[in-house]
């Protein structure tokens, strides 16, 4: 276990060309202590390079702005590219079909063109890949949840 304190630490960051301005900064600033808890050793901890690469291209696949809604919004079944452009109001067309472009190359959604006197397309999820992405979306933000009621109770 490692001690510090962090009015020595800000010290260190503050720039070494002002020092009248880094005093002002911590004039009235109370020491703290910090305990850093070195658990390298630790069975469970450990994230080895094969995960590494698994979680990045997880990560990839629901890696943008839109693309979490868009998921969330093909969970019911399909939808037509306007309703999808309707229920995500601010986005661009350019911008939510390059999302629905990207996301049918990684697999995730299928994109269905109907032909007659006014060409519609329509996107869905694929399964089971897509509704894995849903249920990996779920679990984040059960955890997220977790995250917020740990930190409201510990204010």
């Amino acid at each position: 276990m490692q001690r510090t304190t962090t009015l020595r630490a800000s010290k260190d960051l503050l720039r070494e060309d002002a020092p009248a301005l880094s005093e002002r900064l911590l004039a009235g600033v109370r020491t703290s202590t910090v305990f850093l808890v070195d658990r390298r050793g630790t069975q469970s901890n450990r994230f080895s390079i094969c995960e590494e690469s698994a979680a990045r291209s997880a990560i990839t696949l629901v890696d943008g702005k839109w693309r979490v809604s868009i998921l969330r919004l093909l969970q019911n079944g399909p939808i037509h590219l306007g309703e999808l452009k309707r229920r995500l109001s601010p986005v661009s067309k350019k911008v939510l079909n390059q999302h629905l472009r990207q996301m049918v190359k990684d697999g995730l959604v299928i994109r269905t063109e109907f032909a007659g006197n006014v060409p519609r397309v329509e996107y869905s999820l694929v399964n089971p890949l897509g509704y894995a992405v849903l249920e990996l979306l779920k679990a984040i933000a059960e955890w997220g949840t977790g995250i917020a009621n740990q930190s409201k109770t510990a204010k």
